[in-house]
């Protein structure tokens, strides 16, 4: 059994350490995601629904990168599944501003909102028909990668709680992993994350309710040219998997 204190401190001590244990590759992603909270300077007044969606992605993306540090794989993925949602709704609500759009007034608990049903559908229909390239990368990730290996529990995942070490079976709340399969979370982490920019840099210039800073095409251009080197220096690692 642990105590609840004991693993706050290990989560500490792996966040503390993650530039040491994970180099360059924490260091970029970290970099990203912080990025992606400041690269908007200004939000129109009228934008506060979309203020709400970029900053629950913002919100999500921070937590995905904790969540890989902490070797918590599922937790993270589940998080990043939260900041593409996220993202499309935000990019939605800059072509539909009015927050009546997503909720209705809860008759059951006056003074409280319920979601609006088929928003999801509308937002997917309108990203495809808009923004396909962007719109194929995110469905993508979450369908054919995130739904299918982390949404929900299989024994593939539930094995990364046990270790076996000295013919002895330890049970634990980190996932058993390596260091190379770490670090390629990171990567896809930080490629979602410059995605998810990218989109609302170019819906931005089609619904201008918020004012993006100065240099931002540059500064993006540099985060896919290092994104795909990271990529190609782990594939070229003789420990990157062979699946």
């Amino acid at each position: 059994m642990f105590s609840i204190y004991d693993l706050s401190k290990e989560e500490d001590r792996l966040i503390q350490n993650a530039k040491d244990i994970h180099g360059r590759y924490f260091t970029f992603t970290k970099e990203v995601i912080e990025y992606s909270w400041t690269f908007i300077e200004k939000i129109d007044a009228t934008a506060y629904v979309f203020n709400a969606f970029s900053t629950q992605m913002n919100k999500s993306l921070s937590l995905s990168l904790l969540s890989i540090i902490r070797l918590h794989t599922i937790q993270a993925y589940q998080s990043l599944r939260n900041a593409i949602e996220s993202v499309g709704l935000a990019s939605y609500s800059l072509y539909k501003p009015n927050q009546n759009n997503y909720v209705l007034d809860n008759p059951e608990f006056p003074g409280h909102l319920i979601a609006k049903k088929g928003v999801s559908d509308k937002v997917n229909k309108w990203l495809n028909n808009n923004y396909p390239s962007h719109s194929d990368k995110l469905r993508n990730i979450k369908s054919e990668h995130i739904n299918k290996h982390f949404a929900h529990s299989n024994l593939t995942d539930a094995l990364t709680n046990v270790h076996y070490i000295d013919n002895k079976t330890y049970n634990s709340v980190f996932d058993e992993t390596s260091f190379i399969l770490t670090k390629i979370h990171l990567v896809s982490l930080s490629n979602m994350a410059i995605h998810m920019i990218d989109l609302l840099g170019n819906v931005l210039k089609d619904y201008p309710l918020a004012k993006i800073k100065t240099g931002h095409s540059v500064k993006l251009d540099g985060f896919y040219r290092t994104c795909r080197q990271q990529y190609l220096s782990l594939k070229n690692d003789a420990t990157f998997p062979k699946y």
